[in-house]
């Protein structure tokens, strides 16, 4: 879930299978496991390749994987970066307490639900929108909630930044 939304619509754009998972590397290795993935990608830059054998992270292979493709591609980085461009991403903390993080997530994944047509509710509340993404989710290890608005355009991601947090302090506050 805690990935970015340009990279699973660019999979599947080139005809990928895209499976989302809760946060966390146990939770990735095991649905790597289940659904015989080749390729993993976390948020926090965790790459895992079950491919090569491996259910758990390793920069260091994944490195290694990357630049023998760009070597053996026509295509230099630079290139690739000019073809897809920037993707903006903004990541915010929101304190809350533990006794209220869940029911303000609850609440917002009910209002996201009658608003918006394309919302996954596997690990937080993450809604779909053109060429953009907002999450929503309490963090598993402190009092927050944690959001992550991303698109294609910075005003476009300022704006929904603005509407999903605004949205989400009224029901920490209310």
């Amino acid at each position: 879930v805690m990935c970015s939304s340009i990279l699973k619509r660019k999979a599947e754009e080139m005809g990928f299978r895209t499976v989302e998972c809760r946060v966390g590397d146990v939770f990735v290795a095991e649905s790597a496991k289940e659904n015989n993935a080749k390729l993993c990608v976390e948020e926090s830059y965790h790459f895992f390749l079950p491919m090569f054998g491996f259910y758990y992270d390793d920069s260091i292979l994944t490195s290694i994987v990357m630049a023998n493709l760009l070597s053996s591609s026509e295509y230099k980085l630079s290139r690739i970066h000019d073809k897809y461009g920037h993707f903006f991403v903004i990541r915010e903390n929101l304190p809350v307490s533990d006794e209220r993080k869940f029911s303000v997530i609850n609440k917002f994944q009910e209002w996201a639900l009658e608003k918006y047509t394309d919302v996954s509710t596997l690990d937080g509340v993450k809604i779909y929108l053109e060429n953009a993404s907002f999450l929503a989710r309490p963090s598993n290890t402190e009092p927050l909630i944690r959001i992550v608005a991303e698109g294609e355009n910075k005003d476009q991601v300022m704006g929904y930044l603005k509407l999903f947090k605004k949205k989400l302090m009224e029901l920490i506050q209310g």
